[in-house]
C-alpha cells in the first residue's frame, strides 16, 4: 500500500539476507533485497523515540471519533511536544551562567 497507493518509500530491512534474490517470492521483497537507503532506515529510531515520548507525556488514547478530528488531535499533540521541547531549551539556556537576562536587555536608544 505504501509503495503503490502513496508512492512513498517503504524502508524495511530484509529478514533473510542469506537467501538469494531469485528465490525471493514477492516483487516488493525483491526490491528490499536489492537494497534501500540506509541513512533513511537509521532515521526510524529517532521517529520511534519521539512517538514514544509523545505517548508517555500526553497519553496514548485518542478521544476523537472522526478521522478528521483524530488527525487534528494528533497534530496538536505534536505541536504541544515541540512547544514543550522549546520551553525546556529556553529554561535550560537561561539557567546556565553563560546566558543571563541582563545580556538580552533592550535599551531605549
Amino acid at each position: 500500500m505504501v509503495r503503490e497507493e502513496l508512492h512513498a518509500f517503504s524502508v524495511i530491512a530484509a529478514r533473510y539476507e542469506h537467501v538469494p534474490i531469485w528465490r525471493t517470492h514477492d516483487k516488493h521483497r525483491k526490491q528490499m533485497k536489492r537494497g534501500y537507503f540506509k541513512m533513511l532506515y537509521n532515521q526510524q529510531n529517532k521517529d520511534e523515540t519521539i512517538m514514544s515520548v509523545i505517548k508517555r507525556l500526553f497519553g496514548e488514547h485518542i478521544m476523537s471519533r472522526l478521522t478528521r478530528t483524530q488527525n487534528r488531535e494528533l497534530s496538536f499533540r505534536c505541536i504541544t511536544y515541540n512547544m514543550h521541547r522549546l520551553t525546556n531549551l529556553i529554561i535550560l539556556m537561561f539557567s546556565t551562567r553563560r546566558f543571563s537576562i541582563q545580556e538580552y536587555r533592550v535599551t531605549g536608544h
